[in-house]
């Protein structure tokens, strides 16, 4: 959401300068879909300020910043709650080649019922763990949920899993350089948004 929020930014500012320049500007111009047909929509100035007024909402003032909590895939997460969690990381998909992946997990989907916390436990089970009772001993802190979630957004990566319950993941560039794919997940996230 924050890439949209700087790309509106950097759209209204465009809009700002031009009408400035010219007395006038042409807008955002965009397509969509309506009616089995793709159809013009054009906005102004005022438009793109009612978007960007909207996603900075959507995001609230007190929106987590990213931390990087794996500096060799580039892994980034931010909490959303206590229990749910973005992230955003490299890995490979070539020789050489890397493909950036985002996602979003919801611990508390993988605590639901039986099945669900079987799936936990086998994700975690490939992390040297015998259980989630044994990792949650492990970490000595509130951090488990956190980093149960990595474990789980890491497996859905690696094992590509399709989208269960609590975890949902999206391939968002594929074929890149180590460094392309390091750069991307950065501006991707707002570098000037991240503690490390």
């Amino acid at each position: 959401m924050e890439y949209k929020l700087r790309m509106l930014k950097a759209m209204l500012k465009v809009e700002q300068e031009e009408t400035a320049r010219n007395g006038s500007s042409y807008g955002a111009h965009l397509t969509h879909w309506w009616g089995g047909q793709i159809k013009p929509i054009n906005l102004d100035a005022e438009a793109i300020q009612c978007l960007i007024d909207h996603y900075t909402k959507r995001l609230g003032a007190d929106a987590q910043p990213w931390v990087l909590t794996d500096d060799d895939s580039c892994q980034y997460v931010r909490p959303r709650s206590k229990w749910v969690f973005e992230l955003i990381e490299f890995g490979g998909c070539g020789i050489n080649r890397y493909a950036v992946y985002s996602g979003r997990v919801d611990m508390t989907r993988f605590l639901e019922d039986k099945e669900s916390l079987a799936v936990l436990n086998g994700i975690l089970e490939s992390y040297d763990y015998d259980s989630l009772e044994h990792f949650i001993n492990d970490q000595l802190n509130e951090e488990w949920i956190e980093l149960a979630a990595e474990c789980v957004f890491e497996t859905f990566i690696n094992t590509a899993c399709p989208v269960e319950g609590g975890c949902e993941v999206k391939v968002l560039m594929e074929w890149l350089t180590e460094d392309e794919a390091r750069e991307y997940v950065r501006k991707r996230i707002g570098q000037t948004d991240v503690k490390e």
